[in-house]
């Protein structure tokens, strides 16, 4: 149960600098030239690192042809377009993370109620 907790909260994390790597992504449309390119590239690697950790972790085994999404995004050429839309992409992977999350908190909630089916009574006095 302790392990599951720990994803609830990793998983709140990461949709957290996800969240903050989408903020970043909006600001650098409106830089110049060199530093929305430089932020892009950066924030773009951080992107698909997140991507295939989401694919991992719903199950997916990764992007591939049998997964929904599995083309790679669009190349980034630097457009401020180019950092709208990937700052969508942080806020879209965000909001599975977080899905993820309260999918765990409602599997604990209910396997907590399986283990305690006398009334509420610790599954500890139960077992020992």
């Amino acid at each position: 149960m302790e392990g599951t907790l720990q994803d609830r909260r990793t998983f709140s994390r990461i949709a957290a600098a996800l969240l903050a790597l989408a903020l970043l992504a909006e600001r650098a449309a409106g830089r110049s030239y060199p530093v929305r390119f430089l932020v892009l590239a950066i924030l773009g690697r951080a992107e698909a690192v997140a991507r295939a950790f989401v694919a991992r972790e719903i199950g997916g085994g990764g992007p591939g042809p049998d997964w929904p999404g599995h083309a790679e995004p669009p190349v980034l050429h630097g457009s401020p377009a180019d950092a709208g839309m990937l700052a969508l992409r942080l806020r879209l992977l965000a909001a599975v993370l977080d899905a993820l999350a309260g999918a765990h908190r409602r599997r604990t909630a209910l396997s907590a109620r399986e283990l305690s089916s006398d009334g509420g009574a610790p599954c500890r006095d139960r077992l020992g």
